[in-house]
């Protein structure tokens, strides 16, 4: 797939939302945005700093526990302690710090995140992190049947989750979904500049 080189700006002659970029120098093209938020990682560190604290005491706790069951560790007592209370306090601890690290990841997403696409001859990559941290996705351009903004319906045990996201379309198949954590502005301009190149 070729590409006309220089630098693109936002469509259908819109401003380009701030945190936008699309570039191309007729071998890469690029397509991303911010996914910076300062206001929801205010909200979100220090929610995710009293998860992991919690799930930091319980583990220490439960790791002290099997070590005196063990002989490892004297107690004040000098009995020795209960491996099962220990283990069963680390699995309650376990989903508390899954919660708190996902609560981290999300803030710094919020802080310094990117969404970016990346077009090399047939080779599309889908990026999402901070960083050189995140996940990589790879998919033909040519097997793309569209662009289109779409909600995600997550089920869970209480109310489905929906959220909207970018889905890039393929017959037959799932797809790609991405972008869920991008402000709507962020996410059409990705969008239009992605159907323009893709001309679908």
């Amino acid at each position: 797939m070729s590409h006309a080189p220089g630098q693109v700006g936002a469509p259908s002659g819109e401003s380009q939302p701030p945190g936008t970029w699309h570039t191309d120098d007729g071998a890469v093209m690029r397509v991303g945005a911010s996914t910076r938020s300062i206001g929801k990682a205010l909200c979100m560190l220090p929610v995710a700093a009293v998860f992991c604290a919690i799930a930091g005491l319980f583990g220490a706790f439960s790791v002290i526990s099997i070590l005196q069951s063990l002989g490892l560790m004297s107690t004040a007592s000098g009995r020795a302690g209960s491996p099962g209370a220990g283990a069963c306090v680390l699995v309650f601890a376990l989903p508390i710090l899954g919660v708190g690290l996902w609560m981290l990841w999300s803030a710094a997403m919020a802080i310094g995140g990117r969404v970016e696409v990346t077009l090399r001859d047939d080779d599309l990559r889908v990026f999402t992190g901070v960083g050189p941290l995140g996940r990589s996705r790879h998919i033909s351009a040519a097997s793309i049947a569209g662009v289109v903004d779409h909600e995600e319906v997550i089920r869970t045990s209480r109310s489905p989750i929906r959220r909207r996201v970018i889905l890039l379309r393929v017959p037959g198949g799932d797809g790609v979904m991405f972008g869920a954590a991008l402000n709507q502005r962020r996410r059409d301009f990705m969008i239009e500049n992605l159907q323009r190149v893709l001309g679908r």
